[in-house]
């Protein structure tokens, strides 16, 4: 009962059937078509607000694989070659999980879906313009209110200034 009601016997997978855990290459390309046009059909102020939160999350991962590669050693210290940018890129797909879990907007991701439902002929030109521009702008946004309280809260000292110079 509880989670199993009102399903079809049928639609219950039996024992050795296979699982796909991914989407093949054609189904992958249709579910970002259906996401374009899914983009294309939000309102003005929900593309805004999901854009400038993506902007908002790509500069906390940004951030916060600054913060902790940049004061990885004691200052003075020698850390070997490489381990900087080992811990940088270990940090940063936390970008990937708080846009994806957050339901933000990526300017480069809604450009892949929006191109690919043009193409498919399922989003006009001026729905596409439209949802770049506003995903831009938001990103922008997002990711300038991000480094304006980074900035004032002191974030970008000692280490991470010397990080984020390079």
């Amino acid at each position: 009962r509880g989670r199993l009601a009102g399903r079809a016997p049928s639609r219950l997978p039996r024992r050795g059937d296979a699982i796909a855990l991914v989407k093949t290459p054609k189904g992958t390309f249709e579910a970002m078509v259906d996401k374009g046009v899914a983009n294309s059909t939000l309102s003005t102020r929900k593309t805004l607000h999901a854009s400038v939160m993506g902007g908002a999350y790509v500069g906390m991962a940004g951030l916060l694989a600054l913060v902790i590669s940049g004061n990885i050693a004691a200052p003075g210290s020698v850390v070997p070659l490489g381990v900087h940018k080992l811990v940088f890129a270990s940090c940063f797909p936390v970008c990937v999980l708080l846009v994806i879990g957050g339901g933000g907007q990526v300017f480069s991701g809604n450009t892949a879906t929006m191109a690919m439902g043009l193409f498919e002929g399922k989003v006009t030109k001026s729905q596409l313009a439209r949802s770049w521009a506003i995903s831009y702008l938001g990103n922008l946004v997002g990711g300038g209110m991000l480094a304006l309280v980074a900035s004032y809260t002191g974030l970008l000292a000692g280490g991470t200034a010397t990080l984020a110079a390079k």
